[in-house]
């Protein structure tokens, strides 16, 4: 783990749990010096990647967890129906051009 994943980790741990605590992602990338809140998003899908529980909705923040399993499945929810809603756009897309190009070796 890098210094600036430590700095973030040990913020949310600190100054964010629980939802009602959350910091948006900008406010997060100026605490970082990051510069933008896309570099945030990027650094918590890293640690994500590696089992760190770093909650977040979209125009809440992000929060460390307090416990509060309501939250923390709203949260899990949501990454759910996002992901399921990029797979169906990223097929709609592809056939679409299958349609268009007509090469199925394509893709």
């Amino acid at each position: 783990m890098n210094y600036v994943e430590s700095r973030l980790i040990h913020k949310l741990k600190s100054d964010h749990v629980g939802m009602k605590n959350a910091i948006s992602g900008e406010d997060l990338a100026d605490f970082l010096d990051l510069g933008t809140a896309r570099l945030v998003r990027s650094l918590v899908e890293g640690l994500r990647s590696d089992h760190v529980p770093i909650l977040s909705l979209s125009g809440t923040g992000y929060w460390w967890t307090d416990g509060n399993l309501e939250d923390e499945n709203h949260c899990v929810k949501q990454l759910r129906d996002m992901g399921r809603k990029f797979f169906r756009d990223a097929e709609y897309v592809e056939k679409g051009l299958l349609e268009l190009v007509g090469d199925p070796k394509m893709f």
